[in-house]
Parts: structure tokens; C-alpha cells; sequence
């Protein structure tokens, strides 16, 4: 073998060791030396310690009494005629002590004590305070006549606007367009032009828009979010033959919930065509 190798003993081959102690003792032995435990001898308890003492421990302490909280009020009951409750409380008068009674009769949290407030008119008396009757504050005339003012402007600028409203359309008798430009942006689909072309009168080629073509009823959003209008049919026509408007712009009719693209206008007048046809 070589020098370098180290021998080890197995877990098997290792000798079990038993008890390791010097002095071994037998079980006789320790019996003799120990005996069993006995009782301990107690010291008799005096019986003074489990009798109810009849005076307190301290002279000048005063004596408890102390009541049932839990127990309920008995209901009143009847018993041949009379009342149960006052028998009761008549048997037991005499038993209560002072300092029961006080607290009885103390007044509970819950009722509120009344105290009588003074009045006013017997105060001022004996301060000897003279009187004087506060009037409201007038309203300066300079003030009343600015707001005089200001209510009539407001009912000018609504009968106003009221006379604008019964006002008819007017019925401008210069505005004609070529019976070929009408057609063309009627063929593309533009809103404008199919509402002209509905209401307005075929002569010599030209096309003249009626009462219903000047009606406002178009409104537009810009690009800021800002609605503008209404304007009429033949105003809008004009824009988008020009070409200011473009087929993204929002724009809404009278009847309509909100505010579409223009494009949505015209492919709705182009399957309105195309259904008739």
C-alpha cells in the first residue's frame, strides 16, 4: 500500500459503548438511598378566612350597597284588582337607606334640565338701555335706475330676436347656377347641391334655388373643436364648389344627433341614387 493512504474504520466494525459512567449503582442500591415522596405537612388554615365578615376591614370606609343592574323592571301586572307594582314598592319603603333614595331620585342623563332663560325686555330694563328700531337699508336710486336699465336692454334684445325668427326667408331672385355644374356635384354626391337640385326651377338651362334652399340648416365644426352656423344650402354649396370645404370636415343637419364627416354625407346621397336606380 501506498503511504499516502489513510485507513478508516466502517460505521459497522466501531465497538457500541455501553454506559460510561464510574460508579455504577444497582437498583437496590437506590431504593435504600430514596424513599418515596410523602404528603407536606400543611399548617391548619383558620376557618376566620371563609367566614363573611360582618364589619368592614377599614372603620371609616362606608358600607356598599349595591343593586342588580340586569334585573329588569317587572311588568305591570294586576293581582285581584290592584296594582302589583305598588305593593311592592310599598312592602320595600322602608328598606331603602338614604343613600339609595338620593340616587334614585337624582335626575337621569338622558332627561334635560330646563332652566328659565330671561327675557329680553326685562335685561334692557335694568341695563337702562335705550331702544332703536333698525330699519332695512335702502337700495341707492343711482343703483335701481342702472338696474331699470339693464332689464329693458335684456327684453329689447329678445323681442329682437323673437321679430328675427317670425321674419320669412327672403328669396333672393339673383343667385343661378348652370344646369352642368349642379349636375356634376350632384353626380359626386355633394349634400349641398342634391338640396338645391330638389328645391329649385329648371329654366333656359339654369338652375334657380327656391324658399327651401335658403333654409339654415347646416352648422360645421373647425379644426379648434368650434361649431359655426346654421347656414343655408346654397351658402355651403358655394364653399365646397369654391373648394374651402373638405370631405373630413364635421358638419351636422337639422335633424341630425351629431356631427359627421362630409364624405358620410356624400356616399349617403350616392346609395340614396343607386337605390332608385
Amino acid at each position: 500500500m501506498s503511504s499516502g493512504y489513510h485507513w478508516k474504520k466502517s460505521r459497522k466494525s466501531r465497538q457500541k459503548t455501553g454506559n460510561s459512567a464510574k460508579l455504577k449503582y444497582s437498583l437496590d442500591q437506590i431504593l435504600e438511598k430514596f424513599q418515596p415522596t410523602l404528603p407536606p405537612a400543611l399548617v391548619a388554615i383558620p376557618i376566620e378566612l371563609f367566614v363573611e365578615l360582618s364589619k368592614p376591614i377599614l372603620p371609616e370606609c362606608p358600607k356598599i350597597l349595591c343593586e342588580n343592574s340586569r334585573k329588569k323592571p317587572r311588568p305591570d301586572k294586576k293581582v285581584k284588582g290592584k296594582d302589583y307594582r305598588i305593593e311592592i314598592t310599598e312592602a320595600h319603603s322602608g328598606d331603602r337607606s338614604p343613600r339609595c333614595s338620593d340616587i334614585l331620585e337624582s335626575p337621569r342623563f338622558s332627561e334635560k334640565i330646563v332652566r328659565p332663560v330671561p327675557k329680553i325686555g326685562k335685561i334692557i330694563e335694568a341695563l337702562d338701555l335705550e331702544t332703536e328700531i333698525i330699519e332695512k337699508p335702502e337700495i341707492p336710486q343711482k343703483k335701481f335706475s342702472m338696474f331699470l336699465k339693464i332689464t329693458q336692454v335684456t327684453e329689447e334684445i329678445v323681442e329682437v330676436e323673437s321679430e328675427r325668427e317670425k321674419e320669412p326667408i327672403e328669396e333672393p331672385t339673383e343667385i343661378h347656377y348652370e344646369q352642368s355644374l349642379i349636375k356634376t356635384h350632384v353626380e359626386s354626391g355633394n349634400p349641398f347641391a342634391c338640396m338645391i337640385s330638389e328645391k329649385s326651377i329648371l329654366k333656359d338651362g339654369q338652375v334657380t334655388p327656391v324658399k327651401g334652399a335658403f333654409e339654415r340648416i347646416w352648422r360645421y365644426k373647425d379644426p379648434l373643436n368650434k361649431i359655426h352656423g346654421p347656414y343655408s344650402s346654397v351658402e355651403m354649396f358655394n364653399w365646397s364648389a369654391s373648394g374651402y370645404l373638405t370631405t373630413r370636415l364635421p358638419v351636422s343637419r337639422e335633424g341630425f344627433t351629431g356631427f359627421f364627416s362630409l364624405e358620410t354625407f356624400m356616399h349617403i346621397e350616392k346609395s340614396k341614387k343607386s337605390f332608385f336606380l
